[in-house]
Parts: structure tokens; sequence; C-alpha cells
């Protein structure tokens, strides 16, 4: 058999398997609404416990990145201070703008935490 007989046979319904099985598929459980609604929550249910699994890892990267972050404009900010003060200055107030971002973010987060399901 080649690809192209049997796709010649199906499209002829010369197959005896196929036509053996043929049956009003519209009268199996699947195709009833109720059936296919019930089966499409079910797997939405499923997803949705996926993405807490992964919002709880992923809340966990955040809040390290937000610690990281810090450490190093922290670091950076004392390496430069007596070398270039203009430098110091600069790293400074964009270390402030970011942790009023970082305060935000936090708050959101905690939020978050409160939610069933959190386990960060």
């Amino acid at each position: 058999l080649t690809w192209t007989s049997v796709i010649e046979q199906v499209q002829l319904g010369e197959l005896s398997l196929l036509q053996h099985s043929r049956q009003d598929i519209r009268v199996l459980p699947w195709m009833q609404p109720l059936n296919r609604e019930a089966a499409r929550l079910h797997f939405k249910i499923l997803r949705a416990r996926e993405e807490i699994v992964w919002c709880n890892v992923e809340i966990q990267w955040q809040i390290t990145f937000m610690l990281d972050n810090f450490n190093d404009y922290q670091h950076a900010i004392a390496a430069v201070s007596t070398e270039d003060p203009n430098l110091a200055t600069e790293l400074q107030e964009r270390l402030d703008y970011q942790v009023r971002i970082d305060e935000e973010i936090a708050k959101k987060l905690y939020d978050t935490s409160r939610l069933p399901g959190f386990t960060g």
C-alpha cells in the first residue's frame, strides 16, 4: 500500500475497516452539547491549576529578582561613591525610583499571596 492508494481508497469508501465502522457520530456521548461543555470546563479547570503552580514559581522569581536588583544597586553605589559621586547620585536616584515600583509590585504580590492555592 502506498499513501496515495490509501487516500484513494478512503475517498472511495473501499477500505473495509471504514465500511464496517461507519456510524452516526451525532449520537455519541462526546457529541452531546452538555457533555462537550463539561469536558471543556474540566480542561479549563486543569489548565487553571497548572497556571496557579506556574504563578507560584514566577512570584518567587519576581521577589528574588527585586531583592537581587536592590542589592546590586547598593553594591554599585558603594563601589563608585568615592570615585564618582555624580554617578553614585544617579544610581541612587534610579534605585529610589525602582524601589517605588517594587513596592507597588510587592503590594500586588501580597494580595496574590492571600488567594486560595498560593504556596509561594
